[in-house]
């Protein structure tokens, strides 16, 4: 498959953007501020271009399986037969899914 070229300012746009991802993740995680965050940002931006400079990344939104069977064992540990709109609700899952995840046993238990 066959990318456009990336112009100078949308290469820069990314930048910004995740630079501010990786502050605000930070900040939030220490409870720093945003100007204490901001040096360990760019040294993890830094990081990235050194190790992965020029390659094209996917990052998924799905859940990884860590965050996957912690949301699998709370759904299992709510669902009392009765109350599977409200479990859907909560965890934005679908009720098919609900039945997957309740009639599965858990797959990745030792991440927990």
């Amino acid at each position: 498959m066959e990318f456009p070229p990336v112009t100078e300012a949308a290469e820069l746009d990314d930048l910004a953007l995740l630079q501010a991802v990786i502050t605000e993740a930070i900040r939030a995680q220490s409870k720093t501020s945003e100007i204490e965050a901001l040096p360990l940002a760019d040294a993890v931006i830094g990081a990235i271009r050194r190790d992965l400079g020029g390659a094209r990344l996917y990052i998924s939104g799905r859940l990884s399986l860590r965050e996957r069977a912690a949301r699998d064992k709370a759904v299992r540990s709510e669902y009392n037969g009765r109350n599977a709109g409200e479990i859907c609700k909560r965890h934005a899952i679908s009720k098919a899914q609900l039945h997957r995840i309740i009639g599965r046993q858990p797959a990745v238990s030792s991440l927990l």
